[in-house]
């Protein structure tokens, strides 16, 4: 993780090195400001995605609203440096077929007491995620033409709120091990599971994408955000795998000046 972050950060110092070198001092260079409302649609997921997800049955992307002011300062004709502060969500609902996923779920049958059982599931799963961020990205700015640019940067989240939720059906669950104790979880009595209190609330990636400006104002805008870290604690993670945010924003963007 160190390491990814720091190959980004030494391609930002080349890339602020290389358009200085660049610059013309006969150009002005001048700084444009935008208002950006859009959606963003993808999901937390593991990559790539492990053997123990044998189908994915539905995904529901959910709306995310994307709300953030930002500025690209322009060091030559063709150069720019962007950022931008934003707020909005990320989220999703899917459900899947899974093998011997490691998972921890609360079982509840008639006439016993609910009790929390850790194990490997085999059957139907369900998982509902919602994440309410504050995010600042900086930007390397590219114009192709007076029409076209294209941008890639680094990110950083601070996230206000999570939700992780979700339960398991139609299967079973090995308790401890994959030979363990076999508990039965039918389809109308399913095995719910709340992991928000494990999840980070930090997230740090790459950004990469363009803007098309139809006018001298208006423009629309494609941006993809990757997540590096594990959206869990490394040391509270309920499942065996690491989770990212992989994200697409698309929207309007507004010249404000």
């Amino acid at each position: 993780m160190k390491i990814r972050l720091s190959i980004i950060l030494l391609v930002l110092v080349a890339f602020s090195t290389y358009i200085k070198a660049d610059d013309n001092p006969e150009k002005k260079k001048t700084t444009e400001w935008y208002f950006n409302l859009g959606l963003n649609m993808g999901g937390s997921m593991p990559v790539p995605i492990p053997e123990e997800v044998r189908k994915i049955e539905s995904y529901n992307p959910k709306i995310n609203p994307h709300v953030g002011v930002g500025t690209i300062y322009y060091l030559t004709e063709k150069w720019g440096i962007g950022t931008e502060l934003s707020v909005g969500s990320k989220g999703m609902r899917v459900t899947d077929e899974v093998k011997y996923m490691r998972t921890r779920v609360l079982v509840s049958k008639p006439g016993e007491e609910e009790k929390t059982v850790e194990g490997y599931f085999v059957g139907k799963n369900m998982t509902n995620v919602s994440l309410y961020y504050l995010t600042l990205s900086v930007s390397g700015i590219y114009s192709i033409t007076p029409k076209w640019e294209v941008k890639a940067g680094i990110y950083a989240s601070g996230i206000g709120k999570t939700k992780f939720t979700g339960n398991v059906s139609d299967g079973y669950l090995r308790e401890g091990t994959p030979n363990g104790l076999r508990v039965d979880i039918e389809a109308d009595n399913p095995a719910t599971f709340d992991f928000s209190d494990n999840m980070r609330d930090f997230d740090a990636g790459f950004i990469i994408g363009g803007k098309y400006k139809v006018n001298d104002r208006i423009g629309v805008f494609v941006d993809f955000n990757c997540g590096l870290t594990d959206i869990f604690y490394r040391d509270q993670s309920p499942i065996q795998f690491k989770m990212q945010n992989l994200y697409a924003s698309f929207g309007v963007s507004y010249k404000l000046k």
